[in-house]
C-alpha cells in the first residue's frame, strides 16, 4: 500500500547537512534495507512510497558534514496494507422490453467502476460498460437502452484500482427484458 513517511531533526549545532531520507527493511536488523531521500533538507520532511503488503522498521536519518556523519533517528515499526475497495452488484430495476437500469454499490479509492453486460452466463464476449472514474462512495447506476425483448442478460458490476491495476467484481446478477408489445 502506500506509505508516507514522516521525520523532523534538530540542527543546534548548525552541521553543514547533505540528505536527509528514510531507511527501511522488513527486518529489524536493516539488512538489505532500503533508503528513499527526501526532495530538500528542511525539516519537516516527508516521503511517500509504494510498498508491498507487509511490516516494515523505518528510522530517519540525516546525512552531514560531506557525507561522512550519518545520525539516525529511532526505529519505528509499521505496516503497509493495501485499502481494497469493495463492489456489491445489486438487482436491476425500471427493466422494459429494451431497457434496463443496472446498480451496484462501491466504496474505497477506486480509478474506475462499471458493469459487464452479456447474454451469456459465463460473461463471453461480455459488453464493458465503464462509468465513471475517481473515489466512489455510494450507489452507481448505468441505464442501459438497445436491448432485445423477451432475452436473459447477466450483469456484475466492476471497479479497478491500484492506478488501474487490479479489478475488482461483484457478483453476478440476471434479468429478463419484458416481451415486445
Amino acid at each position: 500500500g502506500r506509505v508516507t513517511l514522516k521525520g523532523s531533526y534538530n540542527n543546534k549545532a548548525n552541521i553543514n547537512i547533505n540528505k536527509i531520507g528514510f531507511e527501511y527493511a522488513k527486518n529489524a536488523n536493516f539488512r538489505n534495507a532500503d533508503t528513499v531521500y527526501a526532495s530538500n533538507v528542511q525539516t519537516p520532511f516527508s516521503v511517500s512510497l509504494e510498498l508491498d503488503d507487509a511490516t516494515y522498521y523505518c528510522r530517519a536519518f540525516v546525512m552531514a558534514e560531506e557525507s561522512t556523519l550519518f545520525l539516525y533517528g529511532d526505529l519505528v515499526e509499521f505496516e503497509s496494507v493495501e485499502h481494497i475497495p469493495t463492489v456489491t452488484t445489486n438487482d436491476a430495476t425500471e427493466i422494459t422490453s429494451t431497457s434496463a437500469v443496472l446498480n451496484a454499490t462501491i466504496a474505497g479509492e477506486i480509478n474506475n467502476k462499471g458493469f459487464y453486460l452479456s447474454t451469456n452466463p459465463g460473461f463471453t464476449g461480455a459488453e464493458k460498460i465503464d462509468v465513471g472514474s475517481g473515489v466512489g462512495n455510494g450507489r452507481v447506476e448505468y441505464g442501459k437502452t438497445d436491448l432485445t425483448p423477451n432475452t436473459t442478460y447477466y450483469y456484475k458490476a466492476y471497479v479497478t484500482y491500484h492506478n488501474g491495476a487490479n479489478e475488482l467484481q461483484g457478483e453476478r446478477k440476471e434479468f429478463t427484458t419484458a416481451p415486445s408489445k
